[in-house]
């Protein structure tokens, strides 16, 4: 299942691999958000989903009235499949002018094009390093490949700034846009209801220190990589740990994703975008 979202005139979700709706189960999905400016008449991806999510991501920009040329660039947050395996489509899509900007700390894991082990996953029920690609790229495609640095003039253009969130992998990166008070958080932070949960894969002390960064920042919404957008205003008060222990999550999860849960809001709900949200099945 797929699901396009327009959060504002600005923003759209792109929700992919979707897990049919039942009882005690998640639509875990993947996301990828793109931007666009109307001013500019140019659109930017961050992220771009698992191997096939390319179709999907397409029909977006022509649903929005726009051309796969207007694409200016591709952010990803971090090397996961789940967010470049549709990363060489896309490019293609887009044709050479298009970047593609990656974090600085994972250029070489893309590069390479090398299975890699994930660790930590104990939270899921699975023990032990299991193997992991990146989404695959060929010689010409790794070539455009661009390490992205905060002083980037495109992320000024684009109101962004890079934050970088190690922990769920080496080298994560998070976005922020404080004139959307947004912030585009990768896998660094995910959201089911009004619970933020961490789910770490490189390294869990990183991956708590990173979030609580995050959770620092001033923004209002918090796209997420996974699960759902926090459709609920963060103010200071809610950015305060949640207590109790990995139980909690698991009861906060419906028993079948568990995470660290970090917080909980308790603030209003973001108004509703008056842009249509287009459901697909397929």
């Amino acid at each position: 299942m797929r699901r396009i979202t327009h959060l504002t005139a600005e923003i759209t979700e792109i929700a992919v691999n979707l897990t049919p709706p039942r009882q005690g189960a998640l639509a875990w999905g993947t996301r990828a958000y793109l931007l666009r400016s109307a001013a500019r008449g140019r659109l930017l991806l961050i992220d771009t989903g698992s191997a096939g999510s390319d179709d999907i991501i397409l029909q977006t920009i022509e649903s929005l009235g726009h051309l796969p040329a207007d694409l200016e660039a591709i952010i990803l947050t971090h090397w996961h499949e789940d967010h470049s395996g549709s990363l060489g489509a896309m490019m293609d899509a887009a044709g050479e002018a298009a970047r593609v900007l990656v974090p600085a700390g994972e250029i070489d894991l893309l590069r390479a094009q090398k299975p890699l082990p994930l660790k930590n996953w104990g939270w899921l029920g699975k023990s032990g390093p299991r193997p992991y690609s990146p989404g695959v790229l060929d010689d010409a495609q790794v070539a455009r490949l661009e390490s992205l640095r905060e002083d980037d003039p495109l992320l000024a253009e684009w109101d962004l700034q890079l934050i970088n969130a190690p922990g769920h992998s080496e080298g994560h990166i998070s976005l922020l846009s404080p004139g959307r008070r947004t912030l585009f958080a990768g896998d660094a932070l995910l959201c089911y209801k009004r619970t933020v949960l961490t789910f770490p894969h490189a390294d869990p002390v990183q991956t708590e220190a990173s979030a609580r960064k995050l959770l620092e920042l001033d923004f209002d919404r918090l796209l997420p990589g996974h699960v759902h957008a926090m459709p609920y205003r963060l103010s200071p008060a809610d950015r305060q740990p949640v207590t109790g222990s990995l139980d909690l999550g698991w009861r906060l999860l419906e028993k079948t994703i568990m995470g660290r849960p970090l917080m909980r809001s308790t603030g209003p709900k973001l108004p509703a975008s008056p842009h249509p949200t287009r459901q697909g099945d397929s």
